[in-house]
Formats: structure tokens, sequence, C-alpha cells
């Protein structure tokens, strides 16, 4: 694992981490635009963290998006 593999999974654990209060949270949801704006640069980083053989960040970046992704769709239906 490079440094940069390192830096860059510590950033999308901690993303995940701080989202993960309005994941599990019944009403406080981020706006539905801002979900869909962060899950949409996190999906593309992702890919770009394949591109760059940055595995380990990969698979934090897919839970990143993931959870971004679940707040988009837990707006639209709440």
């Amino acid at each position: 694992m490079s440094w940069q593999d390192l830096v860059f999974s510590v950033g999308g654990v901690f993303f995940l981490v701080s989202i993960m209060g309005a994941i599990l949270s019944p009403t406080q949801k981020p706006p539905r635009f801002s979900c869909a704006l962060t899950a949409f640069w996190l999906w593309a980083f992702v890919v770009t963290y394949a591109s760059l053989d940055l595995w380990f960040s990969f698979y934090v970046g897919v839970l990143s998006a993931s959870g971004w992704t679940l707040l988009f769709f837990q707006k639209r239906v709440c």
C-alpha cells in the first residue's frame, strides 16, 4: 500500500463516519441536491482510484459513495 492510498483511504473512512449520524437518523437528512452531488463525485473518485491501482482507497471509496447514495434515496423516501 502506498502512502497516497493510505491518505485517500483514511479520508474516505472519515467521510463515511461523518455521515453515519444522518444515515441512522429518521429525520435529519441533508438536501437531495447535496447528496446527489457528493455521491456523484465520490463515485468519480472511486473510478479514479481503480485506474491508479489504489485498491484500498477504491474499497473505502465504494463504502463512502454508497453511504451518500443511500442518503439520497432516504431523503427521497422521507
